[in-house]
């Protein structure tokens, strides 16, 4: 075991250059400023969320049904903090959900079918075989005797297969078409049906690759909430890039207690 005596230096040393970093630097080294512009733009998208009182009662009943407790008389405001202590944070946190997921449908909704046409071609499903090589040599036999023979590709994949695929008889998926390797998936974009790729280098390895079967994407519940997240990503991405940019530059950099927090870009209805 290291000497307790040697981790109390390394430790001490460790503290004090964390000490002599600014506020700042110490919650973007430590990875704390980001998520913490995460949340308060998730806060702040939460805020311009809006129900009706139909709305907010069809939620609250959901929520406290499944947390076995009755319907507060009142739902205005803050209707959570009338539920026994116990439950509150849990329907609060329940209750903020339903409410991001209510300004996530209005503020990206009506661009979701564009969006769509723009991923659909990622979002089919494929199913297909593969074998990873480490030769070309092999790899050439083999697509011969896949193409000429009539040879097995699960038989060969088993006896051949340099990866998992082995044990799956070279079968893989069903899965998105951008989920693989991009290179994988530009091969598998190409092919028909019970075509067979000759062999391609990817990360230093050889590919023989097969497309069993394509099935197109359908803009279905899953699908749907996939790329509503997509687009809020990409908006919290640019706005928190936005706002990190504009407090390294401001003059109050180092959070001095009553400084003015360089205003969050989300808000109202996006573009």
């Amino acid at each position: 075991m290291i000497a307790d005596v040697a981790l109390q230096a390394d430790l001490q040393q460790a503290l004090s250059e964390i000490a002599r970093l600014p506020l700042l630097s110490l919650l973007e080294h430590q990875g704390i400023l980001l998520p913490l512009v995460r949340q308060l733009l998730l806060e702040r998208l939460r805020q311009l969320a809006t129900s009706s009182p139909a709305q907010i009662e069809q939620i609250a009943r959901q929520i406290c049904a499944e947390l076995a407790t009755g319907l507060p008389a009142n739902l205005e405001g803050n209707w959570t903090d009338q539920l026994p202590e116990g439950l509150r944070a849990q329907a609060r946190q329940r209750w903020n959900q339903q409410r991001l997921q209510i300004a996530v449908e209005a503020r990206y909704g009506d661009r979701l079918e564009s969006y769509y046409i723009t991923r659909r071609a990622n979002l089919d499903q494929v199913v297909f075989r593969m074998m990873r090589l480490d030769r070309q040599g092999v790899a050439e036999e083999l697509y011969l005797r896949l193409i000429d023979d009539g040879a097995s590709f699960g038989d060969l994949a088993e006896s051949h297969a340099l990866g998992e695929e082995r044990h799956t008889r070279g079968l893989v998926g069903p899965m998105a078409l951008g989920q693989p390797h991009p290179s994988i998936g530009a091969v598998l974009a190409r092919l028909l049906e019970g075509e067979i790729h000759p062999p391609f280098l990817v990360d230093q390895t050889i590919l023989l690759v097969r497309l069993e079967k394509r099935l197109p994407a359908q803009l279905t519940a899953p699908i749907r909430q996939q790329l509503l997240q997509e687009l809020l990503d990409a908006e919290l991405e640019s706005c928190a890039a936005v706002a990190l940019a504009e407090l390294h530059s401001s003059s109050a950099a180092k959070i001095l207690p009553g400084s003015r927090q360089p205003e969050l870009a989300l808000s109202g209805r996006g573009n």
